[in-house]
């Protein structure tokens, strides 16, 4: 599979490389977390996840991946059916409903309903986790119909994906990353975690995106979201994605107010905010809305 998405630049920013864990870095992850720190991504996972990051899959694989699932099958007709998709017919069966929701849509809710699976948990720490991912990909692909960085479902994919990291650290650490993220409130997680391990989030997200063998680009926007990256890129769209749910306060544990507010101040530095919606506050707002009416449709 590869992605081949054109980005905007400006004449003076420099291709970046594509990044890679270094063996030294591999192996001190595999010290700390132990050699099964990645786990397997199931059979049925895999052929979801490998049609939904395919840009060449149609609709037709992606109902024939749906229909070997009878509840998502039932899932993927009753979003069809919701407010948002109203179309004035109702949809009975699986095609039915693809044509409703369309490739790009039916392709965000088929990796998001897998992975909500693989990672996510019905309370706790891991739920919220997972909350703050699909929010991030939520508001990244509100960004990108405003911004036109690249394909929707893969922009999407990326924001869902950016912190797997974290939901990897904390099924091998449990309640010592829970410490972590209590540290997190006052520094920020790349912080907290190089504190007391010489990796953060990002490094075991990499280290679980080549495992996985995802694409460049993803590899990228795991890695690439709380650095200094070039504008309009995918990372630069997820990492804008990613402190805005932070300034919003999405999914955040208590005691997180001093970090939401740095956001909100990163956020302040962004020259498209200005330009596009006259001020952060109304950014927010416009961000938070299009969240809201959202969420519903991913979270399971």
């Amino acid at each position: 599979m590869v992605f081949r998405f054109f980005f905007g630049s400006t004449g003076d920013e420099k291709k970046q490389t594509n990044v890679r864990l270094t063996p030294s870095i591999r192996g001190i992850i595999m010290d700390y977390l132990g050699n099964k720190v990645i786990p397997p991504l199931p059979t049925n996972a895999q052929k979801a996840f490998m049609v939904a990051t395919n840009p060449n899959s149609d609709l037709k694989d992606l109902q024939e991946v749906i229909e070997a699932d009878e509840a998502f099958s039932a899932r993927i007709i009753k979003i069809s059916n919701s407010v948002y998709f109203d179309r004035g017919s109702k949809a009975r069966t699986v095609p039915e409903a693809l044509v409703i929701i369309g490739l790009s849509e039916a392709k965000t809710f088929l990796s998001s309903s897998y992975m909500s699976e693989f990672f996510s948990n019905t309370h706790g720490l891991r739920a919220l986790l997972w909350h703050h991912n699909i929010s991030v990909g939520i508001i990244a692909k509100w960004l990108n119909s405003i911004l036109n960085v690249a394909e929707p479902d893969f922009i999407f994919l990326a924001g869902l994906m950016h912190d797997i990291g974290k939901l990897v650290l904390h099924i091998r650490l449990g309640s010592d990353y829970e410490k972590i993220i209590e540290r997190a409130s006052r520094s920020g997680f790349v912080e907290a975690e190089t504190s007391l391990f010489p990796f953060d989030h990002t490094d075991v997200g990499l280290l679980l995106a080549e495992e996985w063998n995802f694409t460049e680009d993803l590899k990228k926007a795991i890695k690439l979201h709380h650095d200094k990256v070039n504008q309009y890129s995918a990372e630069w769209l997820i990492k804008v994605a990613d402190l805005t749910a932070h300034a919003l306060g999405i999914a955040h544990p208590r005691g997180f107010y001093k970090f939401q507010t740095l956001a909100k101040e990163k956020l302040s530095e962004f020259d498209f905010i200005r330009s596009k919606f006259e001020s952060l506050s109304n950014y927010l707002h416009k961000a938070e809305e299009n969240y809201t009416n959202m969420y519903d449709l991913y979270a399971c």
